[in-house]
């Protein structure tokens, strides 16, 4: 999560499923966070990318809420990308 707090003091991160998934296909990602409760078709096709563009899954024990707040959003996030 260190690095997750790093990268959004920095500004090099991602959200949003569409926009994630451009990212990983163009190759632009590092590492990609789920949250504890992501629906399970979401978190196959990012399996299935990550695993393809050689990127570190880290699943996480916090719900979209919680993500949401740490990211300080109004909205829930399933999903989180740090950019190279």
């Amino acid at each position: 999560m260190k690095d997750l707090s790093k990268g959004l003091q920095s500004r090099k991160v991602v959200i949003g499923a569409k926009s994630l998934m451009r990212e990983l296909k163009n190759g632009n990602l590092t590492k990609v966070y789920l949250s504890k409760n992501c629906s399970p078709e979401t978190e196959k096709d990012f399996r299935r990318y990550c695993k393809l563009s050689d990127v570190k899954i880290v699943e996480t024990q916090k719900t979209p809420s919680e993500l949401g707040i740490l990211c300080k959003k109004q909205y829930n996030i399933q999903a989180i990308g740090l950019k190279k």
